[in-house]
């Protein structure tokens, strides 16, 4: 009789599977805080506006992390609406400063990001949404002590946005390679 044979592989022992975060969870979440902070906006509650705020973007970075990349627009340009939307409707801010501003900070980066697709270029604009956020909390938190202040940071972010918008569009313009047209005779 022979002896059985043996295996005589070891295994390594496996690190322990990390869990996957679904993406899809904090973002649904940081829907719902935009929702609300546009319900908040608009009913001139300003402490919870820009807590609610402060959470939609700390939900909407936790589902980009889980994501492992940057999620879909569409669901940045949504949240964008509801929370302007509330702004422009909030009953102490001029109308036409609110339609500007929610009209610039929803079509402007939505150009700009398809100038970067058509110009194969991956152009890190100067101004991101969370700096954009980061004015609107503070300038929502200064309004409580200072009457006009949220109005004033709406130009602000607008000026931004055009800025942050031409930044992309020439610095495309720049690497995309043009050929000379030639003139007939």
């Amino acid at each position: 009789m022979m002896p059985k044979k043996t295996n005589t592989k070891h295994h390594k022992p496996t690190e322990p599977q990390k869990k996957k975060t679904n993406h899809k969870i904090p973002l649904a979440l940081s829907l719902i805080f935009s929702t609300l902070a546009c319900h908040q906006y608009l009913t001139d509650k300003l402490l919870e506006s820009a807590l609610l705020v402060t959470a939609s973007l700390y939900t909407e970075h936790r589902a980009t992390k889980a994501q492992k990349k940057h999620h879909n627009n569409t669901t940045n340009r949504l949240k964008d609406i509801l929370i302007f939307t509330g702004i422009t409707l909030n009953p102490n801010i001029p109308t036409n400063i609110g339609f500007i501003t929610l009209t610039t900070i929803v079509l402007l980066p939505h150009i700009a990001a398809r100038i970067q697709t058509l110009s194969k270029n991956n152009i890190i604009p100067p101004i991101s949404r969370t700096h954009t956020y980061t004015i609107l909390i503070a300038s929502t938190l200064a309004e409580l002590l200072i009457k006009g202040a949220l109005t004033y940071s709406l130009i602000i972010i607008t000026a931004l946005t055009i800025y942050s918008f031409a930044h992309t569009l020439t610095s495309a313009l720049k690497t995309k390679k043009h050929k000379p047209i030639k003139r007939q005779k």
